[in-house]
């Protein structure tokens, strides 16, 4: 992709499926303030990890993205 959506870690898991639906999109890459590669974050990642089904994690942030870059 070339100009792909990017989120920072310190955003709510909320903010980053808020951020997929209104884009219309499944991913985002999650990046330091840098602009430095930390790793992806799928809406099938937050899924398997039942965030929807936990309104208190819910509220967790991208920290530590599921797919992560390999030098981050």
């Amino acid at each position: 992709t070339a100009n792909p959506r990017t989120i920072s870690p310190d955003l709510l898991a909320a903010e980053a499926v808020e951020m997929m639906e209104r884009h219309r999109i499944n991913q985002l890459v999650v990046t330091d303030a840098g602009g430095r590669l930390l790793g992806a974050l799928n809406l099938h990642d937050l899924f398997a990890a039942q965030l929807f089904n936990m309104p208190k994690t819910f509220n967790t942030l991208v920290t530590n993205p599921i797919s992560q870059h390999p030098q981050a």
